[in-house]
């Protein structure tokens, strides 16, 4: 809820909460879930931040500051920040370098004409005003939201992380995909992140694996893994 400073509860008047930030966001927590150790509010947020891959996708934003007011005082609990140096991207917990990572951007194209390229039988179409994607017989896929069908173009990321000046290969455990924030799918178990446009199951937990649509950024994807970091450490990458 956006409020204005006159509007907001009195606790929050001698905090940093209406400081020069663009957005900051203030969350009342009653006791009983502050005594509760299964829903540790503070401990959850405090971890989901300094995890350094919170902050890859994250448009416009650049640093968080997470801060826990108790009676009759502040403490500073979390000051997150992504900076980029020198072509890395590094994640700080205060001055303290969390992890460092090369990203490499692929502009992709997703018009009817990349959809027929990729083979995989389905098309967008205009009807009534309204765009939706069919298959080549004209039956409606269902499970390609509308607020996507009006791109043209978007981003496949891939972000790799670093060790040293030399890329790292994730875990399995590691090895998740995005859609601009975290999911919890492992399934693929890439040597690196993977952030695009997916079509998540309504917990956001998972990527939709029967979606066509995910199917194209799949092959999109695998096209364009090898030239992404062919010339990392200054060697060709091998199939």
């Amino acid at each position: 809820m956006w409020v204005n400073w006159k509007n907001s509860p009195s606790e929050l008047m001698e905090t940093p909460f209406f400081g020069k930030h663009q957005v900051s966001i203030a969350l009342e927590v009653g006791e009983a879930i502050l005594s509760d150790k299964d829903k540790d509010y503070n401990r959850m947020i405090t971890e989901l931040l300094k995890e350094p891959r919170f902050m890859l996708f994250l448009r416009n934003t650049r640093s968080f500051k997470y801060n826990r007011f108790g009676d009759f005082e502040s403490t500073e609990q979390v000051n997150i920040s992504i900076k980029n140096r020198f072509g890395k991207l590094v994640v700080y917990d205060g001055e303290f370098e969390l992890a460092s990572y090369i990203k490499k951007d692929f502009d992709t194209k997703i018009t009817n004409d990349d959809f027929r390229e990729s083979g995989l039988g389905f098309q967008r179409t205009i009807k009534d005003n309204k765009v939706e994607f069919n298959d080549l017989d004209g039956k409606p896929l269902d499970n390609i939201p509308e607020k996507i069908a009006h791109l043209d173009q978007t981003v496949i990321s891939f972000p790799a992380m670093l060790d040293g000046r030399h890329i790292a290969k994730l875990q399995t455990e590691d090895s998740i995909w995005f859609n601009y924030l975290p999911t919890s799918d492992k399934r693929f178990a890439f040597p690196f992140l993977v952030n695009a446009d997916f079509v998540c199951k309504t917990d956001r937990e998972f990527i939709q694996i029967e979606n066509k649509w995910n199917h194209f950024f799949c092959i999109r994807l695998v096209s364009n893994v090898l030239n992404g970091f062919q010339n990392c450490n200054g060697k060709s990458c091998e199939r």
